[in-house]
């Protein structure tokens, strides 16, 4: 398996983020608390899980956690700032 790295991953609005390998894309709510969570409550998992044409093969485990990762900082920067 190949790792999913913070890098990959691009920011189409503060609620939504897309793993560029594999094209998976991840949103979730506006949560008034942060805290509260948020995992992503939609994904299109794209191509994770799968081997893509240049040998790469990423954990839809994986990518959905980093994504979950980001959202929530994403998530707790906004709220901050």
């Amino acid at each position: 398996m190949t790792k999913a790295t913070r890098d990959q991953f691009e920011f189409r609005s503060d609620i939504l983020v897309v793993h560029r390998p594999t094209g998976a894309t991840f949103s979730t709510y506006r949560y008034e608390n942060p805290e509260e969570g948020t995992y992503p409550v939609h994904a299109t998992i794209g191509r994770a899980g799968e081997i893509l044409e240049s040998g790469e093969e990423y954990s839809e485990y994986e990518v959905r956690t980093m994504a979950a990762e980001l959202l929530r900082e994403r998530a707790l920067l906004s709220k901050r700032g």
